[in-house]
């Protein structure tokens, strides 16, 4: 029995979502030797090529040295919790057997995006899904759909982080309970400003905000629009979030929801989580 059925998870059909025509035109991985759903120990990474692996050396080399002044102290220290092979693409099996000793999470291997409702389950049960592509090297400032940078590069460090952690596993068990696609969506907007583009006070007075998310974190075009003059940041308001903003995944961010630590993002989460009655 594989890991995936032994915790009482099934993979129904068509619940990962993947532009599987941009991944084979911009991609000379279309076949992985890995079985969808493939968890921890169980994933066998692709042969990547010289040039994937140029690619991944270049874009971790450009995209740290790009934000390292500008993320947070928990991003870092991740990094090197993991210790993330700057010159190679890392074995997705290898940075699990590190994850699951440092928070109890691994790593699921998937095709691309996953359903929504997919996606809550396998965060309250501490699997994060990770792809094994990476993006051509055309591509280093953007990529369309997250490829296997975004999802090291960008979420797994922060995984490592208890508070951050226990968040992820919090917003899971609580995306669960969604009834219907309304309250899932108000899921996925908690999920694009927090997860993907969330920022954080400065803990420098009069100095510029950290970034967090992992959007901010992988992409440079997005990391530049941040600090650009055409954006708003608002402190963090969990409802407001859920219920009034709009998630653009072809423009560039013009609001960002600001917290003062992971301690205030789970605190202020779970109360409204509560109220709500989704845990």
């Amino acid at each position: 029995m594989n890991k995936l059925n032994s915790i009482g998870l099934s993979i129904p059909e068509k619940n990962f979502i993947v532009d599987i025509e941009h991944k084979v035109m911009f991609n000379p991985i279309s076949f992985s030797p890995s079985k969808e759903g493939a968890i921890g120990d169980e994933i066998i990474s692709p042969k990547y090529s010289e040039i994937n692996n140029y690619t991944w050396k270049k874009l971790f080399y450009n995209q740290f040295n790009c934000i390292k002044n500008d993320v947070c102290d928990e991003f870092i220290n991740g990094i090197n919790l993991l210790n993330i092979d700057r010159k190679k693409i890392p074995k997705l099996s290898s940075v699990s057997k590190k994850l699951k000793s440092i928070t109890n999470w691994e790593i699921m291997r998937v095709e691309g995006l996953v359903y929504p409702r997919y996606f809550f389950e396998l965060l309250a049960n501490k699997l994060f899904p990770c792809t094994d592509f990476i993006r051509d090297i055309s591509e280093l400032n953007y990529i369309r759909s997250p490829d296997i940078f975004h999802d090291q590069f960008g979420h797994l460090p922060l995984i490592s982080d208890h508070k951050f952690a226990n968040f992820f596993h919090l917003f899971g068990l609580a995306g669960t309970k969604a009834k219907n696609d309304e309250e899932i969506e108000w899921f996925n907007r908690i999920y694009w400003y927090t997860a993907e583009f969330g920022i954080m006070k400065n803990k420098i007075e009069n100095s510029s905000k950290k970034i967090y998310g992992a959007g901010l974190i992988s992409s440079k075009s997005e990391f530049m629009n941040f600090y650009s003059n055409n954006i708003e940041v608002f402190h963090l308001d969990i409802d407001y979030m859920a219920k009034n903003t709009i998630v653009d995944i072809n423009d560039f961010q013009k609001y960002f929801f600001e917290i003062e630590s992971f301690e205030e993002l789970e605190y202020k989460f779970t109360n409204w989580a509560t109220k709500n009655e989704f845990l």
